[in-house]
């Protein structure tokens, strides 16, 4: 969801909560998705914590989504309390004719997806799409554009890495680079990458694929992704895992036209940092002795808190100073440890001054991954990522080459077992 749908959506939860829908019953959300995990979000600004997310994929099951726990959807048909249900998908038909065939009177279904869209619609967001490329092509004086239609920040640092080498390949001179948030536009700064252009609406990268899209023969983008459910003409995604078609072949392939074998380069660190500098004096951080943990991914599903509570615990009893990475507002750092946040233009720096790592698989995994720090990335043992799991398709160590880099794959119904193989990879000693 981009801005205008998100606003909307929240609307719809503050009209159901003022209506007393949520009131005296458990809330639900059917299906595993980014979409679901936003919506969780917008229920807790609202003060209602999701009591579970259901979802028909045995290998999303007893994971979580932004901390709710993923369910079968036949455990509705034990559910006693009343239920609401949920669903933003555009499979909301089939969805919602499941739930009404397994459950009782006690369960309510409330579908957040916007149904229809009138041809009326497309045209305008064509034109506003149209207004937008004129403005930019006018702006820069460049006809040439390039379009990162995603948040996902090691998408961005992924992409860096291969930028050098297809600027020199394509001999391109001139060209205007767009990507849709801040976060984003600061993993460019890591890398030569020239005119970037923040969105100041992430919708605004919807409205220019929809006039590429009916305009294919005038207009110069081209979207450096390699699918994207909005471009109807491209299915690419449905490969993603098969036959170990993994993140780095399918962007070097589908995206650059390199060969599969295609390995990116690193961004270069300026080791001498003053502002991370600054943190570490700030926070009373020790260098070489901090373990940096990352708990958070809008990707891949998280860890328990007590999991990290457990492990930070751990790692202060044997004198490392321990401190969580939050991104934003909405993350808050692990009970015990230290709450620290910066221009993610800084991270491979901070990381590489604290000495070790610690996270989920995420974006800011694939930042810090150039770092020599001693790193270990989590992976649900369980969790699939199309036709492979998802260790498979985001293994760091198979998307760059990475120094002192560890990746475990837990789990979730065995995280004691877990948490002792985590620490003693992370600083090669038994706690």
């Amino acid at each position: 969801m981009y801005d205008q749908e998100i606003k909307r959506v929240k609307c719809e939860l503050q009209k159901l909560d003022e209506e007393g829908i949520f009131e005296n019953r458990k809330i639900g959300l059917f299906g595993f998705s980014d979409n679901s995990k936003q919506i969780i979000h917008l229920l807790r600004e609202r003060g209602k914590n999701p009591s579970f997310v259901l979802d028909n994929d045995t290998k999303k099951q007893n994971s979580l989504c932004a901390g709710v726990e993923v369910l079968a959807v036949q455990m509705l048909e034990s559910l006693q309390e009343e239920c609401v249900i949920l669903i933003y998908s555009k499979f909301w038909q089939e969805m919602e004719k499941q739930i009404l065939s397994i459950s009782a009177n006690n369960i309510y279904v409330y579908v957040m997806y916007k149904r229809n869209i009138s041809f009326n619609e497309v045209y305008e967001e064509a034109e506003n799409g149209e207004k937008l490329y004129y403005q930019l092509t006018k702006e820069f004086g460049c006809n040439k554009l390039f379009l990162c239609p995603y948040t996902g920040t090691g998408d961005i640092y992924l992409i860096g890495t291969f930028w050098e080498a297809y600027v020199k390949k394509n001999n391109l001179k001139e060209y205007i680079f767009i990507v849709i948030t801040s976060a984003c536009e600061k993993v460019t700064r890591l890398f030569e990458i020239k005119n970037v252009v923040a969105l100041k609406r992430k919708d605004d990268s919807e409205r220019l694929i929809q006039y590429y899209m009916m305009n294919r023969e005038t207009v110069d983008l081209k979207l450096l992704n390699d699918s994207w459910a909005k471009d109807h003409a491209n299915v690419i995604e449905w490969f993603r895992g098969f036959k170990g078609l993994n993140f780095r072949i399918m962007f070097s392939k589908f995206v650059f036209d390199f060969p599969s074998d295609s390995w990116g380069k690193h961004a270069k660190t300026n080791l001498f940092c003053q502002e991370v500098k600054s943190i570490f004096q700030k926070q009373n951080l020790e260098e070489g002795k901090t373990v940096v943990i990352s708990p958070y991914s809008n990707t891949l599903s998280e860890l328990p808190d007590v999991f990290w509570i457990k492990i930070a615990k751990a790692l202060k009893h044997k004198g490392y100073i321990v401190c969580t990475n939050c991104g934003n507002e909405k993350e808050s750092e692990i009970k015990g440890t230290i709450r620290v946040s910066f221009p993610l233009h800084y991270a491979p720096q901070f990381v590489q001054k604290a000495g070790f790592f610690l996270g989920v698989r995420s974006g800011f995994c694939d930042i810090v991954s150039g770092t020599s720090a001693r790193k270990v990335i989590l992976y649900n043992r369980d969790e699939r990522f199309y036709n492979s799991s998802a260790y498979e398709y985001f293994s760091l160590n198979e998307t760059y080459i990475c120094e002192e880099t560890y990746e475990l794959e837990l789990d979730l119904k065995k995280l004691e077992e877990g948490f002792k193989d985590v620490l003693q990879l992370l600083v090669n000693e038994k706690i």
